[in-house]
């Protein structure tokens, strides 16, 4: 394994003959749709979505946009946290929260806004 991905880096090789990665999960939504639906919904910039600050206003929506970006364009972890200058795991662990608002019985703003959108 540490071998591919060393190929990869290097460029010897891409990621469509490496034999295992699934070719076939298709976007159903566009990236650039979600991050600026999320940021007009918000009330947010981009550069507020992408910058490092921890603020409850930006956290909330980037938490979101990772969700989505997720789930909805089929990108993986690795490349979702290069978008967001970010490491894999903080993504797993966006997801993973914004997954258990979701499953929460109790209704949120994480929800709600979820629950309102035509992409889900």
């Amino acid at each position: 394994m540490f071998i591919r991905a060393w190929l990869i880096k290097s460029r010897k090789m891409n990621a469509y003959a490496i034999p295992g990665i699934n070719r076939d999960r298709k976007a159903s939504v566009d990236a650039e749709r979600i991050i600026t639906t999320v940021c007009s919904d918000w009330g947010i910039t981009r550069d507020n979505l992408f910058s490092q600050v921890r603020e409850r206003r930006f956290v909330v929506p980037r938490h979101i946009c990772q969700f989505l970006l997720f789930e909805k364009c089929k990108l993986n972890y690795s490349k979702i946290g290069r978008m967001f200058e970010r490491d894999h795991t903080s993504i797993i662990h966006s997801r993973k929260l914004v997954s258990n608002f979701l499953t929460a019985k109790y209704d949120n703003e994480i929800k709600s806004y979820l629950n309102s959108k035509q992409w889900l």
